[in-house]
């Protein structure tokens, strides 16, 4: 849902002399910085946020963008079961509501969110009462009785609202930021108190929503001189069954394609069927043989005219091993160990990228029984394989 916001209009009566000439200057340039950089409402931005190919898209909204209006009944939301956990980030008058205008009062609420999590945005509209900038917020399950210190926080899964470098972007009083931007309460390490330094490892808030043992909500708790208007989150969903990429062997048709391997998105007798280098293209369950390359600068074949056989040469050589599923193999490491006790050290999993052109790689090896469609890698599409990359 997109407001529209009505800006009142002021008109001054500049005095003449060197004070006015200067404020109406830099009221000039002002509203040329303002042209160049156009406002943008947090729905604005909640509605903009692009998800990759194959995701879905879900916009989660708490309160109303209004502009601080009094008008209307914004409450927060205390989920289930926070009352019989700390009582540290309950405000001691109820949740509280958007847009409350009262100093030394918290404000709560909670996001019911999806189990898995690609990438996102959380905005939110506030600002502090009376001058006040040193408010926090914190994030996360706010049911635990003890808590991490989250990196890069103020402790306790604390983020300051105001003048957080490095974590919030901010337009006038829209704050947006990244999913793993945020840091949140770290439930991997048991509730215990830790410090921050030192510690390599950030718990954001996309792997808080991909922790299995975390609740399907996000609590928010904001502190106690600070008026917020709303909170959103955009959240981008992977596809919901995994598929991986796979190439179609062709076999050769000239003696000089002899001793190749030609790997491509399709082929004639498959016309119902092609890649999808972007979300895969077959099941994960699936059994078919892994494509391994051992990478080399082998010259590519070429016909007795000079004519190039294939546009997608690597210079190294194929080799497939036995069908296996594509969701034996959790992270891209372990199919590229597979590959190597395969066939040994120097071997790893082709990809579509070893190719001149996406879609196709062909190489030295024997294409000699080779009929199925084979498992391959694509570095730079989440969606696209079986496997994670880290």
């Amino acid at each position: 849902m997109r407001l529209s916001v009505a800006i009142p209009v002021v008109v001054l009566t500049l005095c003449s002399g060197v004070i006015g000439t200067a404020w109406l200057a830099e009221a000039r340039a002002r509203a040329v910085r303002d042209a160049a950089v156009p406002f943008q409402t947090g729905m604005d931005l909640l509605n903009a946020y692009k998800c990759g190919s194959g995701e879905t898209k879900k916009i989660v909204v708490r309160g109303v963008e209004d502009g601080y209006s009094p008008a209307g009944n914004e409450p927060g939301f205390i989920r289930p079961g926070r009352r019989d956990g700390s009582a540290m980030w309950l405000p001691r008058h109820g949740t509280g509501q958007y847009d409350q205008v009262n100093a030394d009062r918290g404000f709560t609420d909670s996001f019911n969110v999806p189990e898995q999590v690609s990438r996102g945005l959380f905005v939110f509209r506030a600002r502090g009462l009376n001058g006040s900038d040193n408010d926090t917020m914190n994030f996360g399950d706010l049911t635990l009785r003890e808590v991490t210190a989250a990196p890069g926080s103020t402790g306790g899964g604390e983020i300051k609202l105001f003048g957080a470098d490095g974590i919030w972007t901010v337009q006038e009083d829209v704050y947006s930021a990244d999913l793993e931007a945020i840091p949140v309460i770290d439930r991997s390490l048991g509730g215990a108190v830790l410090e921050t330094q030192g510690r390599s490892r950030t718990y954001s808030l996309k792997s808080y929503f991909n922790d299995r043992t975390a609740p399907d909500w996000l609590d928010v708790f904001v502190q106690d001189d600070t008026v917020v208007d709303f909170m959103g989150l955009a959240i981008c969903s992977p596809p919901e069954i995994k598929r991986g990429v796979t190439l179609m062997p062709i076999m050769p048709s000239f003696p000089a394609q002899q001793g190749t391997v030609n790997l491509a998105c399709h082929h004639a007798r498959e016309a119902d069927r092609k890649c999808d280098p972007y979300v895969g293209d077959t099941v994960c369950s699936a059994a078919l043989p892994l494509a391994c390359l051992r990478p080399g600068d082998a010259p590519e074949r070429r016909d007795p005219a000079g004519n190039r056989f294939f546009g997608h040469w690597s210079g190294g050589t194929i080799a497939v091993t036995e069908p296996v599923r594509g969701d034996r193999f959790r992270t891209v490491r372990e199919v590229e160990g597979f590959c190597e006790q395969r066939f040994g050290a120097g071997w790893r999993v082709a990809s579509i990228g070893d190719g001149f052109r996406n879609q196709s790689v062909a190489g030295l090896g024997d294409s000699r029984g080779l009929t199925s469609r084979v498992w391959v890698d694509i570095a730079d599409q989440p969606h696209a394989t079986c496997w994670a990359r880290e």
